[in-house]
């Protein structure tokens, strides 16, 4: 697990549509925190993180929804 795991299951199992930048755009803050300890530097980086989180996450909990 990582920091935010549980926040973000959430969101996807909830969300009707799931979306990375949804979630992103409500957690700005949190998502900085919780990548703090990451070796992910550059916007990109840190991006891509949580990216694969989340198309994890959605292929977890709604393997269903088409990833666009």
């Amino acid at each position: 697990m990582f920091p935010g795991y549980e926040d973000l299951n959430t969101y996807v199992t909830e969300a009707k549509s799931p979306t990375l930048q949804t979630f992103a755009s409500n957690r700005v803050e949190q998502i900085a925190k919780w990548t703090i300890d990451q070796s992910s530097y550059t916007d990109a980086e840190i991006f891509d993180l949580w990216h694969r989180r989340f198309i994890k996450s959605l292929n977890t909990i709604q393997p269903d929804k088409l990833i666009k």
